[in-house]
């Protein structure tokens, strides 16, 4: 099974880094709430937050276009998830 990975901060900073665009979301209060818990518990930033899930919701969308299935899995490679967009 094929393994992905978000870069470090260390390898972050080995790449240029692209200007960066600003946007303005609304999310209900809920999801800001979430947003900011996973902010907390993985001691990044709300942006790094929400670029990682853009990452990851970009690969879920190249694998489905490619007749492929994303899952969770144990170490082992035991499936526990498939992971849908739809």
């Amino acid at each position: 099974m094929r393994r992905y990975r978000v870069a470090t901060a260390t390898e972050s900073k080995l790449r240029p880094v692209p200007e960066a665009g600003e946007l303005r979301i609304s999310l209900p209060p809920e999801a800001l709430e979430e947003l900011k818990e996973l902010s907390a518990r993985s001691g990044r930033s709300l942006d790094h937050i929400v670029r990682t899930a853009l990452g990851l919701v970009k690969l879920a969308m190249d694998e489905e276009e490619n007749d492929h299935i994303l899952v969770v899995a144990k170490e082992d490679g035991t499936p526990l998830k498939r992971v849908l967009l739809k």
